[in-house]
């Protein structure tokens, strides 16, 4: 379970996008904590972390995001949209 804590001086509600936000996380949570392992274990250096960015841009992929692939002319780099419009 994830937790946080709210500011004693600001008494208001967290707001319901924040609670959705958290959810999402907690809901999550192994799934993410599993990459982040994953990706330490890799341990690749600057600008040659292929196996990283492919979890990476594969959980974007598999989350919905559209991906751009190899921005800047770095093979690693990618830029995952999602929806339209603002935030």
């Amino acid at each position: 379970m994830i937790s946080y804590t709210v500011n004693a001086q600001n008494k208001t509600e967290i707001s319901a996008n924040k609670k959705s936000v958290l959810a999402s996380v907690e809901k999550q949570q192994a799934e993410l904590i599993a990459m982040s392992d994953k990706i330490w274990a890799y341990a690749e250096t600057a600008l040659t972390e292929s196996k990283s960015s492919g979890v990476l841009s594969d959980y974007a992929e598999a989350m919905g995001f559209t991906l751009q692939k190899g921005i800047a002319e770095m093979p690693t780099a990618f830029i995952a949209s999602y929806g339209s419009g603002k935030p």
